[in-house]
């Protein structure tokens, strides 16, 4: 996702807009230019839905997403908008993307966090319910039960236990070390998302791994019970008890999680943890999220006249260079069925002229001598540099700087997007000016020793 060349100044107005809540001025911009709802950063990818949905502008993501944003899309991490939302809270815009029908099951690519993830670090039971809401029926959570357990042989519990099937793999997907929800819950001590997993069907059992990116200080192997003892929480080491956690379960480092409780100091636990404690683990309810009949009020929803946005599919993801699925535009190591470069089309120049207005019509006026604004349409632009300057004597260098700047462009493009190269405008001039020297020599059309020479034979005032 991103331009097709240059840095688009409206598209930075509308990440500020959608960054600091500004619905007027991002109704302003999207009415003039709807394309630029997928806009997305250089370097780090980021959207304005990305921004909305962190900062929880809900009306600001309902907007990008009518206009055509990708409810999907992702940052240089792999993380999508709904992630952002989980991370810091924003339940009602989890709510709106998921009547966009967003993906849930999507993980990053730095530590393979799905949202229920980001969800269950931060502590937000509300984000963590509507995440599951397409897995779990509208129904009492005792009548859930009922169904699941009992099979009459007669096949109509065939698909109860397949969703619950789906849940379970969901809510026990692995990240980076094999760190689940209940993990990053059990941690940090969130009772209601401890609890409100569990009635979900997280495994107390799930032990993390050897490998992985993440520092591991309480070891491999460990249960989401050693990471409660480590985060002393007394409510969560009850309830993974009474769920059916296992005191005597130790980790690679030989740790019981009542040692592990005593590392971290966390003596409070020591009663109940110990082996042969006589501690009465209380009976806790089901928590109080299920009862909420989401996976039906988001049907009505989704049926009743609101417009979900094209997805793509976890294997097919826009184009970072020309937003489309099947690109044709070639660039340095990016995706193999890029073959050619295309000509620059009146689309794609309207979203780098603002940018080129501000930068490169300034700077080629201080090279050459003359007052040039980059016109709206690529064929205008051929067509009055032709017409206009070509009367010069050095013609045949005049006709080479319009592609020689959008080439120049395109490559600061390429460079930002795939290499995570920032230039500075001073180095973009650099370019400019020694491609157009290299092309002037290549070509054998002019010969100069220096830029100094070629600026000289080229300006106007000369």
């Amino acid at each position: 996702m991103g331009n097709s060349f240059g840095c688009s100044a409206s598209g930075e107005r509308l990440v500020s807009a959608a960054r600091d809540g500004d619905l007027i001025e991002a109704k302003m911009l999207l009415d003039c230019n709807p394309c630029l709802a997928k806009y997305s950063t250089f370097g780090g990818l980021n959207s304005p839905l990305h921004f909305a949905a962190a900062k929880g502008h809900n009306e600001i993501v309902v907007l990008l997403l009518e206009n055509g944003a990708d409810v999907n899309s992702r940052n240089y991490c792999g993380q999508t908008a709904l992630m952002q939302a989980c991370r810091y809270g924003h339940w009602e815009v989890v709510q709106t993307l998921l009547l966009f029908r967003c993906n849930v099951t999507r993980a990053d690519y730095l530590s393979g966090r799905t949202a229920l993830h980001f969800a269950a670090v931060s502590g937000h039971a509300r984000c963590i319910r509507l995440v599951v809401a397409d897995f779990v029926p509208s129904a009492p959570y005792d009548a859930i039960h009922a169904q699941t357990d009992g099979d009459g042989g007669d096949g109509t519990n065939v698909k109860n236990k397949y969703d619950q099937s789906a849940l379970c793999k969901f809510v026990n997907k692995a990240a980076d070390a094999g760190i689940t929800a209940l993990h990053m819950a059990a941690l940090n001590g969130y009772f209601d998302c401890v609890q409100l997993l569990l009635d979900l069907h997280a495994n107390v059992s799930a032990v993390t791994f050897h490998y992985g990116t993440s520092m591991d200080l309480i070891g491999a192997g460990s249960t989401p019970l050693h990471y409660a003892a480590c985060g002393g929480n007394l409510k969560c080491c009850q309830i993974l008890l009474a769920r059916g956690a296992c005191r005597m379960t130790l980790n690679c480092n030989g740790w019981l999680p009542v040692d592990v409780a005593r590392m971290w100091g966390r003596h409070w636990l020591e009663p109940l943890l110990a082996p042969n404690s006589d501690s009465i683990v209380p009976i806790f309810p089901s928590s109080n999220y299920l009862s909420l009949p989401l996976l039906s009020v988001l049907n009505i929803a989704r049926e009743c006249g609101l417009q979900s946005s094209t997805t793509s599919s976890d294997d097919t993801d826009v184009c970072a260079v020309c937003l489309e699925r099947a690109c044709s535009v070639a660039a340095e190591e990016h995706k193999p069925q890029h073959t050619h470069i295309r000509a620059p089309s009146d689309n794609m120049w309207k979203k780098t002229r603002q940018s080129c207005l501000e930068n490169s019509g300034t700077w080629i006026s201080l090279f050459f001598g003359i007052q040039w604004v980059m016109p709206r349409r690529v064929f205008d632009l051929l067509h009055c540099w032709q017409g206009h300057f070509g009367w010069h004597q050095s013609i045949e260098i005049w006709k080479a700087i319009p592609p020689c700047l959008m080439w120049c462009i395109w490559i600061r493009r390429n460079a930002r997007s795939f290499e995570g190269c920032e230039w500075n405008l001073l180095e973009l001039k650099g370019l400019f000016m020694k491609s157009l020297l290299e092309w002037m020599t290549a070509s054998g059309m002019s010969c100069f020793s220096s830029l100094s020479n070629l600026i000289y034979f080229c300006n106007l005032r000369s």
